[in-house]
C-alpha cells in the first residue's frame, strides 16, 4: 500500500479536497507564523491550492520555524524556502477570492471568515473583529497562540466541509481468493502469503470453499482511501467552537498568569519525542534562556507517517532514530540551554517503586543514566503512547515528589493535566486496571492499535503541556488540580478527581 505523511489523518479529513483549498493569513507575526507551520503540516499548499501571506510588519517569529529555517530574516525568504506554495502578499485583493481568509490578534479588520486573538494566557476565536492590545513579550505568548491557531483550524476544516464524520484509523488493500475445499487446516499447508505472512482464513457464504486474504503491505500505487466516499460534518456557521479557549477565562483580568515570569535553570525531562514531544520542547526551549532539557524515547526508526504532526522530522530523518534527531533540533533553537538525549524506554528498573506490580517479558535490562535523570530533575513530561510508562513515570513523581505533566491524543481529541507532587497519580486520576494497562496507543506501521492522527490535536496538546509546565514555575498560581480537555474542537476544562467508579485506594494516596 503506497504511505505518505498524511496517512494517518486520511481517516479523518478529506485530503484530496484540502490540498486544492486556497487559504490567506492575516495577523500578528506570532499567529501567523504559528498558522503557517500548522497549516503545512495538515497539508495545505502541497497541491493546487495556495497559503497566501498578508506580511505582518515584523519578520517571522516562531520556534517551529526556526526547526527548518532558522536563517530566515523576512516574509518572503520564508515563501522562497518553502516549497509548498507559498506567496506573499502586501494587499489584500478583493479581487481574488480565496476559499477561507483566518485571521490572529489582527490590529485592524480585513473581513476574515474567522478570528482569533491571544493574550498571555487568554485566547478566544470570534466571527467578528476585536480591537485588542497585542504583548507578543508574555511567557506564554507562543504557547497560546498554537492553541489559538489550532482552534481557529479546526473550525476552518469544519466550516470547509472537510471533517469526515467516521474517524478511520486505518486503511489497506487486501487479496481475497476463493480455494475450492472444505478443510481449512489443508489449505494453510498449501498456500501462504507473501514473504510467509500469514493469511486469514474463513469459510465462503455457501460453505463449499475457503477464503484467504491477505493484506498488501508494499507500495502498489494504490491509496485505499481514494474508494471511500465518506460523510463529512457540516458547520453550524453561527456556531463557534468555544468562544474561550484559552487556560483562564478571556475576562478574567486580575488573574495572576496575566502578568509575565522566568523560567531560571531548569532540568526539563521529556519522556517521548513524538508527536507531543515535538510541540511541547521547542515551545519550553523558547520559553527559558538557560536549564537541561533531557529526551528520552526508545524508537529507533522515524517513519513518513510521523512526519504529519511530528514536527520535529523531516524527509532527511525517515530511517533515523527519533531521541538523536530529536536533541539536535532542539540544540538548534536555543545553542544556550544543554540538551541529552537517551534512546531507550522507560521500565522499572528506572524507578524504585514498593508499587511495582508489573510483570515483564523480559526484565534483564541494561544498565541506564536515567534513574539518577528522573531524579534531579524539576519536572516531567509525559509524551508517551501507553497507559503504563505513564503510571510508572506518575511513580516516580509521587516517590521524587516532583511535578509530572501528562498528555495524550488521538484523533481530534486531547487532554493535558499536572500529577504528582504528592497531590495525585494515574491510579489515583484513573483507577488501576486503566492505569496498568499495556495497550501500545501506537503512531507506527506495525503498531499494536494504530491511531488516526492530526497536528491540530497534537500540537494542541503539545502546547497546553508546555504552559502548564511554565506555569509550575510561576510565583503564586498553581494549576496541578485542573485537566484540560480537546474533544471534537471543543475545548473546555475541569477538577480532575479520582474517578467515581475507582473505589480502591492508591497505597500513595489513601
Amino acid at each position: 500500500m503506497k504511505t505518505s505523511r498524511f496517512l494517518r489523518q486520511k481517516g479523518l479529513i478529506d485530503q484530496r479536497g484540502l490540498i486544492c483549498k486556497n487559504i490567506l493569513l492575516s495577523g500578528s507575526t506570532i499567529g501567523v507564523s504559528n498558522l503557517l507551520v500548522l497549516l503545512d503540516q495538515i497539508g495545505f499548499g502541497h497541491g493546487t491550492g495556495s497559503i497566501t501571506i498578508f506580511a505582518p510588519s515584523n519578520p517571522p517569529k516562531s520556534p517551529f520555524i526556526a526547526l527548518s529555517q532558522p536563517n530566515v530574516k523576512t516574509w518572503h525568504e520564508l515563501a522562497d524556502n518553502y516549497c509548498q506554495n507559498i506567496t506573499i502578499t502586501d494587499v489584500i485583493d478583493s479581487q481574488y477570492k480565496f476559499d477561507y481568509h483566518l485571521s490572529i490578534n489582527p490590529t485592524e479588520d480585513h473581513q476574515a471568515n474567522l478570528y482569533s486573538y491571544f493574550i498571555g494566557p487568554r485566547a478566544k476565536i470570534s466571527r467578528k473583529y476585536l480591537p485588542i492590545e497585542v504583548n507578543e513579550e508574555h511567557i506564554l505568548q507562543q504557547a497560546t497562540s498554537v492553541i489559538a491557531a489550532t482552534a481557529m483550524i479546526h473550525q476552518m476544516l469544519e466550516d470547509l466541509q472537510l471533517l469526515s464524520k467516521a474517524k478511520i484509523s486505518d486503511a489497506w488493500v487486501t487479496v481475497t481468493c476463493r480455494i475450492e475445499s472444505t478443510d481449512i487446516d489443508e489449505v494453510k499447508e498449501q498456500i501462504f502469503g507473501l514473504n510467509g505472512e500469514l493469511l486469514d482464513f474463513s469459510p465462503s457464504s455457501d460453505g463449499l470453499a475457503i477464503l484467504a486474504r491477505y493484506r498488501i503491505r508494499k507500495d502498489i500505487g494504490i491509496d485505499p482511501y481514494d474508494f471511500l466516499n465518506r460523510e463529512m460534518v457540516i458547520s453550524e456557521k453561527s456556531d463557534l467552537i468555544s468562544e474561550d479557549i484559552g487556560i483562564v477565562p478571556w475576562d478574567d483580568l486580575e488573574n495572576g498568569l496575566n502578568q509575565t515570569w522566568a523560567i531560571d535553570n531548569p532540568k526539563f525531562l521529556v519522556l517521548g519525542a513524538g508527536a507531543l514531544g515535538s510541540w511541547s520542547m521547542p515551545l519550553l526551549c523558547h520559553a527559558i534562556s538557560n536549564g537541561q532539557i533531557d529526551i528520552v524515547d526508545g524508537d529507533d526508526e522515524i517513519e513518513i507517517h510521523n512526519l504529519n504532526r511530528q514536527l520535529l522530522y523531516g524527509d532527511d530523518d525517515i530511517g533515523l532514530p527519533k531521541a538523536e534527531i530529536a536533541s539536535k533540533k532542539i540544540s538548534s533553537i536555543n545553542e544556550s540551554i544543554i540538551v541529552n538525549y537517551y534512546q531507550e524506554y522507560l521500565n522499572p528498573r528506572h524507578i524504585s517503586s514498593p508499587e511495582c506490580d508489573i510483570e515483564f517479558d523480559d526484565l534483564d535490562f541494561e544498565s541506564s543514566n536515567l534513574p539518577q535523570i528522573i531524579r534531579d530533575s524539576d519536572i516531567y513530561f509525559s509524551c508517551l503512547d501507553n497507559m503504563l510508562a505513564r503510571k510508572m513515570l506518575s511513580d516516580a513523581a509521587t516517590i521524587y515528589d516532583k511535578p509530572m505533566i501528562n498528555g495524550a491524543t488521538e484523533a481530534f481529541a486531547g487532554i493535558a493535566e499536572q500529577l504528582g507532587e504528592n497531590t495525585s497519580c494515574m491510579v489515583c486520576r484513573y483507577g488501576r486496571e486503566t492505569a496498568t494497562s499495556t495497550e501500545v496507543v501506537s503512531c507506527t506501521e506495525e503498531g499494536e492499535r494504530p491511531i488516526a492522527s492530526i497536528v491540530t490535536s497534537s500540537a494542541w496538546t503539545g502546547a497546553m503541556m508546555a504552559a502548564l509546565g511554565m506555569i509550575h514555575f510561576h510565583p503564586s498560581v498553581n494549576l496541578s488540580k485542573l485537566r484540560y480537555t480537546l474533544d471534537d474542537g471543543k475545548i473546555s476544562s475541569i477538577t480532575a478527581e479520582k474517578p467515581p467508579w475507582f473505589s480502591e485506594d492508591c497505597i500513595y494516596h489513601i
